[in-house]
């Protein structure tokens, strides 16, 4: 049975898609298309919106502006705090690593009433640095990787998971589609908050 859960924040979580899609055309010299954008890895949507490698700190310290100036507007998955409470029952810790700001998933935690569910928050400096932040989580936490299971909503946060040798689960009602998650094989996929509960690895 996993006895950790670390969750992606921004689409796992926290029902911001738009919210980054706008930070994103922003920055784009021609109209997005939503649903186009959810059928692309991170690296192929930096190069949709025109971007370059260099520009991405900027691009996220701006977004990161953006939220939390946003931060009460932002809704939770349905029912998915339900899905932490089950969690919870079965003795199960719940952290967080996400290219989110800490201060601004705290105020978030705490709009919504979920602060007290989660045992820490992690932030990565960069869309693409969750794998190093993960490896510096569980070192500090002396968390074993075979008791832990990451969870999110897009190819990178699978990709990131595969990094450091965790299994991962994919949730499709984030930003990428569940056609293009199912591509990087994640250990598991689900469609719903209360799947991810159900799922063997939280079973004694």
């Amino acid at each position: 049975m996993k006895t950790i859960a670390i969750f992606d924040f921004d689409g796992t979580i926290c029902q911001s898609f738009d919210l980054i899609v706008a930070c994103l055309q922003k920055k784009s010299p021609t109209q997005l298309d939503p649903n186009h954008l959810r059928t692309l890895p991170s690296k192929d949507v930096v190069k949709a919106v025109g971007l370059k490698l260099v520009d991405l700190p900027g691009m996220i310290l701006s977004a990161r502006k953006t939220f939390k100036e946003n931060i009460l507007t932002q809704t939770i998955v349905p029912t998915l705090k339900e899905s932490f409470l089950e969690l919870k029952k079965k003795g199960v810790s719940l952290h967080i690593v996400s290219s989110n700001s800490e201060e601004n998933i705290e105020m978030w935690l705490e709009n919504n009433g979920c602060r007290d569910l989660f045992d820490s928050i992690y932030s990565a400096s960069t869309i693409f640095g969750k794998a190093k932040v993960l490896k510096s989580m569980m070192k500090t936490n002396k968390i074993d990787k075979d008791s832990c299971v990451y969870i999110g909503d897009e190819i990178r946060d699978i990709q990131a998971a595969k990094e450091v040798g965790l299994e991962s689960i994919a949730v499709s009602w984030g930003y990428n589609t569940l056609d293009i998650l199912s591509t990087c094989a994640p250990n598991y996929l689900c469609k719903v908050p209360k799947d991810i509960f159900e799922l063997r690895c939280f079973q004694r």
